[in-house]
């Protein structure tokens, strides 16, 4: 159910809660591509970590779309050239031990990351007229381990608003804000081989959505997901939640991860998503 706030121990922390970071042994590395059936793209994404001892771990990610904008059209109806459309973002990350002792918490860790965005449209007139921009914002997070079958985050991503900096400023002379987001998540170790997830999601003047999830490992090298992930329509003047099952199966073979995660869109069903990603641990066993 997308639900990995207070859970994730992977490189994937990059893009969830930088703070879970702090949770590797060992380098790791993935790759990973979603499809887009409902505007026929695509989103690759790229990330690496690496523990820095006393330092830290460090994280870096890049993620790119690119998709199909539409046509040109004139005042009269004439349909012109094809427009394209990309996206991309630089993620780098650090996560850190907390320096201060919290009550009842046990282990703590923090992070942040720098994001770079860029954005642009392409073909016809679009080639000339500027239709391009850059931006930059920061995410925090933070994870508490209060016992060994409990673990809790928080994150903020995009922190800045526009009026701080945090917005796509277009050659154009305008800007559009990014959107700030505030993720709360919980894991419960059930027993050693099932773990149960839960992450709210809020984003200012929108309804809070809530993700809710469970990974079982019946095999060492095996791991089956499933879960429920609220996503929000808009009809133009009122926000609809709408649930969505997602679920996904990984396999660990030789250090390498294989993982394919498929979410139902119960809207559209051309909106179904499908991710596959493949990871290296440097921790080979």
């Amino acid at each position: 159910g997308s639900a990995a706030v207070g859970s994730i121990d992977s490189v994937d922390a990059v893009f969830i809660n930088p703070a879970g970071l702090l949770a590797l042994s060992s380098w790791q590395l993935t790759t990973s591509v979603k499809s887009l059936p409902n505007v026929q793209g695509t989103i690759v994404t790229a990330a690496g970590a690496y523990p820095m001892g006393a330092l830290g771990t460090l994280g870096a990610a890049y993620i790119n779309m690119s998709a199909p904008g539409g046509f040109e059209t004139d005042q009269n109806g004439t349909v012109g050239a094809a427009i394209g459309y990309t996206s991309s973002v630089m993620i780098l990350s650090l996560a850190r031990p907390l320096p201060i002792n919290l009550p009842l918490l046990n282990e703590t860790s923090i992070g942040a990351s720098v994001k770079l965005f860029n954005q642009s449209f392409s073909g016809g007139s679009f080639n000339a007229n500027g239709a391009s921009g850059s931006g930059m914002n920061f995410d925090i997070g933070f994870m508490a381990f209060p016992r060994e079958n409990i673990r809790l985050g928080f994150a903020v991503q995009n922190m800045l608003s526009s009026a701080q900096g945090g917005a796509i400023n277009w050659k154009s002379g305008t800007s559009d804000a990014i959107p700030t987001a505030y993720k709360a998540g919980i894991a419960f170790g059930v027993r050693k081989d099932l773990w149960l997830m839960a992450d709210s999601y809020y984003r200012p003047q929108q309804p809070s959505t809530f993700m809710v999830g469970g990974l079982w490992s019946p095999m060492r090298n095996l791991n089956i997901r499933m879960g429920v992930q609220q996503d929000l329509t808009s009809n133009g003047s009122s926000f609809q939640i709408e649930n969505n099952l997602t679920a996904g199966l990984g396999y660990t073979f030789a250090g390498f991860d294989f993982d394919y995660a498929y979410r139902r869109d119960s809207v559209l069903s051309q909106n179904t998503a499908h991710f596959f990603s493949i990871s290296l641990d440097g921790l080979i066993n």
